[in-house]
C-alpha cells in the first residue's frame, strides 16, 4: 500500500489515504488516481512512509521526508519533509532537519548518569535555555523497572 496525504493551501495535512500498489506504481501516478476520485488537485496529496519517524526508517530502510504525515502535521516542500505539531513544546524549540522534529535549543534531553538513572532526570528550562537536573521524588529501583512492561523506559516516562 502506497500512503498519501492531503494537504491544504498552507501545507497542513488534513488527512491520509491509502492506495493500492498496482494503482500508485508512483507518486504521480497515486496522486492522478486520488484526485481523479477525490476532487483534490494532484499536487495536494504527498506520498508519505508509514515506517519513518524522526528521520529514520524503522525497517532499517531508507527514511522518506522526515515522518510519517498525520493530521496536523506539516509538508514543507522547500526541505521535503513533514513536520509534527510543535504541540507543548517550549516556545524556543526548534525544527532540526536531522530528525524532522522539535528540538531544544540545547540539543537532546540527556541522560542521567549510571550512578543517577534511578533517582534523578532532566528538565527542561525554558527561562535559561538549559536541561536542569532534577531529583525524583520517589526514586526508583530496579524492581520497579523489572515488573514494568516496558522496561526502563517505559517506567521513566511514566514517573515523570
Amino acid at each position: 500500500m502506497a500512503t498519501f496525504a492531503k494537504i491544504d493551501d498552507n501545507n497542513m495535512v488534513l488527512r491520509v489515504d491509502n492506495v493500492d500498489d498496482s494503482i500508485a506504481t508512483s507518486e504521480a501516478a497515486g496522486q492522478a488516481h486520488l484526485a481523479k476520485h477525490s476532487g483534490w488537485p494532484a499536487e495536494k496529496w504527498i506520498m508519505t512512509d508509514a515506517n519513518t519517524r524522526r528521520n529514520r526508517h524503522l525497517k532499517g530502510g531508507t527514511p522518506f521526508r522526515g515522518q510519517y504525515a498525520m493530521i496536523g502535521y506539516e509538508w514543507d516542500p522547500v526541505n521535503n519533509v513533514f513536520w509534527p505539531p510543535k504541540g507543548n513544546a517550549p516556545a524556543s524549540w526548534v525544527k532540526n532537519l536531522e530528525t524532522a522534529d522539535w528540538e531544544s535549543p540545547a540539543g537532546l534531553q540527556p541522560l542521567p548518569s549510571e550512578e543517577e538513572k534511578f533517582t534523578h532526570y532532566y528538565a527542561w528550562n525554558e527561562s535559561n535555555l538549559t536541561w536542569e537536573k532534577k531529583a525524583l521524588d520517589v526514586p526508583y529501583t530496579q524492581e520497579d523497572i523489572d515488573n514494568h512492561a516496558d522496561g526502563e523506559e517505559g517506567l521513566l516516562s511514566i514517573r515523570r
